[in-house]
């Protein structure tokens, strides 16, 4: 095909637009000799000419400056993009909060920069992906244990629990939390703690095995908590 009937969305990262195209060079004769910020301000052109664009991916290497800014990275089995919020956009951009594993939509624009020459989404919207389906899934679970009458076979707490029954993890905040809430209202109070998993796989099972040991070893209630996040991260 003629090179002057190719359309724009066909040209190379380095072609000139058509109007100032210069004479192409015949075979056997070297390119042009551009420096370094030439490349790199051609490879700006290309980007911002993206315009917005919506990216998906799993959210790694999270990290929060000093300055307030954010920075991290979209990842999937084929690429990595770094990815920036600014302090001035976070409150507007992020509605919860963003953790490792996470897998989010970005909306933003591709920004190079130059003293490195290296490019980055600028994020100004963040989306949680899956999150609806998580939340239906968890409505059925739901309308099927009410009709097993499943939430209709509560006891009620004891004034004085003899011992409680503690599951969780070790490696958790809530753990330290539930330590550290004892410590100040009742020191000495008996627990008796079961270490277990509380997210990924096997964590269901496991957490079902610690609560029927804790029930058959006597204690007077069972308390089953693990930390906060999202609710990607809480779905075992």
């Amino acid at each position: 095909m003629p090179a002057s009937s190719r359309g724009d969305s066909q040209r190379g990262l380095f072609d000139p637009a058509p109007a100032s195209a210069p004479a192409p060079v015949k075979r056997g004769e070297d390119p042009e000799v551009l420096t370094v910020g030439q490349v790199t301000r051609r490879i700006s052109d290309e980007l911002a000419a993206f315009g917005r664009i919506a990216v998906e991916g799993e959210v790694s290497s999270l990290k929060r400056a000093g300055s307030g800014h954010l920075y991290f990275g979209l990842k999937d089995q084929d690429a990595f993009l770094d990815c920036k919020i600014w302090r001035s956009r976070a409150a507007s951009a992020l509605r919860f909060e963003l953790a490792e594993g996470m897998r989010v939509v970005c909306r933003g624009a591709l920004d190079v920069y130059k003293p490195r020459g290296s490019y980055s989404l600028i994020v100004d919207r963040v989306e949680q992906r899956g999150i609806g389906e998580l939340l239906a899934r968890l409505e059925e679970l739901k309308q099927d244990l009410a009709q097993r009458g499943w939430f209709d076979r509560k006891r009620p707490l004891p004034e004085l629990p003899a011992c409680i029954g503690l599951v969780t993890s070790r490696d958790t905040a809530a753990f330290q939390d539930f330590l550290r809430t004892r410590s100040l209202r009742w020191p000495l109070y008996p627990v008796r703690f079961v270490h277990t998993l509380v997210q990924g796989a096997g964590a269901a099972q496991e957490i079902a095995a610690s609560i029927r040991r804790l029930d058959a070893s006597g204690v007077s209630v069972i308390v089953v908590i693990r930390g906060g996040g999202s609710l990607e991260d809480l779905w075992c």
